[in-house]
């Protein structure tokens, strides 16, 4: 299949083949994905090698905080500059700063290059996305954009897997080291088989946008994720952050509305698709990041299976969302996106159900079953809703508003982090129980096999108690989210059945031409 976009008559074509692409933009977001979740078994015998365990917990944070603060300027970037060169230049510091984690001497410097791995990993997200919207036709689109969607279920089941792997055989280090080769062949193929064209003009860089949405995000995500465990909730340096997060956004809505090239077009969110649509999102988030995060502690901890059967229930939603978004595509082109987003709210609401009667008699795979209509329901309301937001603007504003799609989904995980983890720790917190020669043990010990097994049945029993009361709380809330994402996706408003913002789709926005020269494959 050939497709044309519009070019000037003396303009050599250059064919960019979407197979290479895909394969290569897949492979990138597999690399950023589960540099999110390779540390995690791994984290024990870093700390043990690189000493400061207290600070264990900065090296997961900082590299979501770092992603997330950059995804809206990478995505902004790439509308005035094109994907191609600011998805090149983000993956080349994604690759400088995994090689820097490999070197790290300290836990002090491995969490400042996992700072600059998160900032390099935040241009992979959003403009692999941008470019699937470029790149294919809407009905095309859905299923495309559920490939990459299912990479983030695969990695947050193969990673924590494979880096537990990986640290039993050649060392911490290689969990790093073996992405630099992964990461090295995707950006050499887009490099060779992606080609754009590009409208030459001056640009001014929102430098001062720039900073102050860094600053706001930075301080926002430190307060949610580091509030209730470095220091208290109502603390001075929790409302020091939260104060310094609200004037600082403040400012940056009040600069982003009289600079002429703004990071972020606030005239984005007059449209009730696009503001309702981030707001979906955001709570989808906060789903999606209960889901992987709970669901292990729960078949690990309170039933103590492995982490490989842990795996393998979560790995119900890497199954079910790749099959609705696939339905999706069909659905979306000839009944409309509204119907299409609606279709996830049955399976999102029965996920919801299912996972709040969990307890200790629940088996693994009534957890998979769970997460299997979790996944239908992701594949139909994330599916169509990033399709969604791409078609309702032309391909200037497409990477912004990709991006801050992207942007509000991880927001909704900080924030399910840090809501959901206070209502485990509020259950069991300070929960300690008699173990082996007298000494108290606390929850900690289920998620450790050999801890676990040197408990009595009766402690086991305790703990499991204290921590299905607080995963019980965590589901919960879960489900209340679900309800509150049905009750917002009902405000989306009536759209006609779409059509493609291409030239190659014979739309009547034929206009608004696409940069990418030639397309096969």
């Amino acid at each position: 299949m050939t497709v044309e976009a519009i070019a000037a008559p003396t303009t050599p074509q250059r064919q960019t083949h979407r197979g290479f692409v895909v394969a290569a933009l897949i492979l990138a977001m597999f690399t950023a994905a589960i540099e999110g979740t390779i540390v995690a078994t791994a984290m024990p015998t870093i700390a043990g090698k690189l000493g400061s365990f207290e600070l264990f917990s900065w090296v997961f944070s900082i590299f979501l905080l770092t992603q997330a603060a950059s995804i809206p300027i990478y995505g902004r970037l790439a509308d005035m500059y094109g994907r191609k060169p600011i998805f090149i230049g983000g993956c080349s510091i994604f690759i400088l700063g995994t090689v820097l984690c490999a070197t790290a001497q300290s836990m002090p410097m491995l969490i400042a290059f996992r700072a600059v791995q998160g900032i390099g990993a935040g241009s992979i997200i959003p403009i692999s996305a941008t470019l699937i919207g470029d790149l294919f036709t809407i009905k095309e689109r859905a299923r495309v954009q559920g490939w990459m969607s299912s990479v983030w279920g695969i990695s947050s089941v193969a990673g924590p897997t494979t880096g537990g792997f990986i640290v039993d055989t050649i060392g911490w280090r290689w969990i790093f080291l073996l992405n630099v080769p992964l990461a090295l062949l995707s950006m050499s193929v887009l490099i060779f088989f992606l080609h754009e064209r590009l409208e030459k003009r001056q640009h001014k860089i929102d430098y001062a946008g720039s900073l102050l949405m860094v600053a706001a995000t930075s301080t926002f995500l430190v307060f949610l994720l580091e509030g209730g465990k470095s220091w208290p909730w109502f603390s001075g340096a929790s409302m020091g952050l939260l104060a310094t997060a609200l004037v600082t956004l403040a400012a940056f809505l009040y600069h982003e509305n009289r600079t002429p090239e703004p990071l972020l077009p606030l005239s984005l969110f007059r449209s009730r698709l696009i503001a309702v649509a981030s707001l979906i999102t955001l709570a989808t988030g906060v789903i999606t990041i209960g889901i992987s995060g709970n669901v292990p502690n729960f078949v690990q901890g309170v039933h103590g299976e492995s982490a490989t059967v842990a795996g393998l229930a979560l790995a119900g939603m890497t199954m079910g969302w790749p099959i609705a978004s696939v339905t999706a595509g069909h659905v979306l082109v000839s009944k409309g996106f509204r119907f299409s987003v609606f279709l996830g709210a049955p399976p999102l609401l029965i996920s919801g159900i299912w996972l709040s009667t969990f307890n200790t008699h629940t088996t693994p795979l009534e957890v998979a079953g769970a997460t299997f209509v979790l996944g239908l329901a992701m594949g139909f309301i994330s599916t169509s809703i990033i399709v969604m937001v791409q078609n309702a603007v032309d391909w200037t504003r497409r990477g912004v508003v990709t991006s801050t799609n992207m942007f509000m989904r991880q927001m909704g995980s900080a924030l399910g982090i840090a809501v959901l983890g206070a209502l485990v720790n509020s259950q069991v917190h300070g929960l300690k129980v008699p173990g082996p020669n007298g000494s108290l043990v606390s929850t900690d010990a289920l998620l450790d096999e050999n801890r676990r097994r040197a408990l009595s049945p009766e402690t086991i029993a305790q703990l499991s108690s204290g921590l299905t009361d607080g995963l019980h709380l965590a589901f919960l809330a879960i489900l209340a989210m679900s309800l509150l994402a049905i009750a917002v996706i009902a405000l989306l408003p009536k759209t006609p059945v779409p059509h493609d913002r291409r030239p190659d789709a014979q739309s009547s926005d034929a206009a608004s031409p696409e940069p990418v020269e030639s397309v096969s494959g």
